[in-house]
């Protein structure tokens, strides 16, 4: 491929990464923030984003299916698709978003959308390595019960990253609570969150390098005791220095954690399966592992508080680390 065409996909795609994400930050960061505001509890801030990290699992494999039987519906359709509806319903809900059941039926639709969408980018950039470009996928983005027999090792891999996200993203949801334990407000949390956000850029954009240097798997290792430290610090902060700091980690958790585990279903599952394993593991993380945690601390900050909140997700990130190492032992690659 002639390189004046390269660079345009390659900046093509971080576009639409870029896009996507800002949007989903937006949107998903500051939802306790508005629905506080709006007059919800901890615990039904809890069932609105263990619905939407939920439903998605109904969804997904069925479009996923579709993806790898049916030609038409390739994963550029069906994201945008989703992407253009998760619009929708994002623009209902600032107009007339003064409603409270409104508004946890709009952000339940939006999470079912964005959930769901991120597979099928990531096998729109697969399809493109396959077919020969040399995509940088890590910059840009800076179901078979068969399948599941077929690759054991795998399953392990899916139980450690619903593991490892019910722990990040409970915490990414309740935020706000985290750093009004150290003593500051929703401003603090924006910045903490955009300092994680950017930084996982740099690990992204070098994720190719760091895998001529460690294995996949001592990748994924890395990734998972980042998530367990920066849970660990969270919970001891008594200052936003320190929630800064973990912030900081954000680099070797999410920025390594999302290219590794796709490319991980690339080499490790068969060519037929690929949209699928995508989808199992945007399904685990996103999915189960998010809502589970989401619902949970949503219960758990309502009676317990803030560190008993923390306390249960450093537990979800131990046992994610100790799953995780047994999913990357030694194994048979495609």
């Amino acid at each position: 491929m002639p390189e004046k065409q390269l660079w345009r996909m390659n900046a093509h795609y971080a576009l639409i990464q870029g896009l996507f994400w800002g949007g989903y930050a937006t949107i998903w960061a500051f939802l306790t923030v508005l629905l506080l505001y709006r007059g919800f509890s901890n615990s039904q801030i809890g069932v609105v984003s263990f619905l939407a990290l939920t439903l998605p699992i109904v969804v997904q494999p069925g479009l996923a299916a579709l993806a790898d039987r049916d030609g038409r519906f390739t994963s550029r359709r069906l994201g945008l698709a989703l992407v253009c509806l998760a619009a929708t319903a994002a623009g209902v809900m600032w107009a007339w978003g003064a409603n409270r059941l409104l508004t946890a039926v709009l952000y339940v639709l939006i999470g079912v959308c964005l959930t769901a969408t991120q597979p099928f980018f990531s096998s729109m950039a697969m399809e493109w390595q396959m077919a020969g470009a040399d995509l940088n996928f890590g910059l840009g983005r800076g179901i078979g019960l068969q399948l599941l027999r077929k690759y054991p090792r795998f399953v392990l891999l899916l139980a450690a990253c619903a593991l490892l996200m019910a722990c990040h993203s409970s915490s990414c949801t309740y935020m706000i609570h985290i750093v009004e334990k150290a003593g500051a407000g929703s401003g603090a949390m924006g910045a903490a969150l955009a300092l994680a956000a950017f930084l996982e850029l740099p690990a992204m954009g070098l994720f190719s390098r760091m895998r001529q240097r460690l294995s996949l798997a001592w990748l994924l290792r890395l990734c998972a005791g980042a998530f367990l430290a920066k849970i660990v610090v969270f919970w001891l902060a008594e200052s936003m220095t320190a929630i800064y700091l973990a912030s900081v980690l954000q680099f070797f958790e999410y920025g390594i954690f999302t290219p590794a585990t796709v490319y991980y279903v690339v080499e490790h599952i068969d060519r037929g399966n690929q949209v699928k394993g995508q989808a199992l593991i945007s399904v685990a993380s996103s999915g189960v592992g998010s809502a589970f945690g989401s619902l949970c601390c949503g219960l758990i900050l309502d009676r317990a508080g803030v560190s008993g909140m923390l306390l249960f997700e450093v537990a979800c990130a131990a046992a994610g680390c100790v799953v995780m190492l047994l999913a990357t032992g030694e194994g048979k690659r495609k």
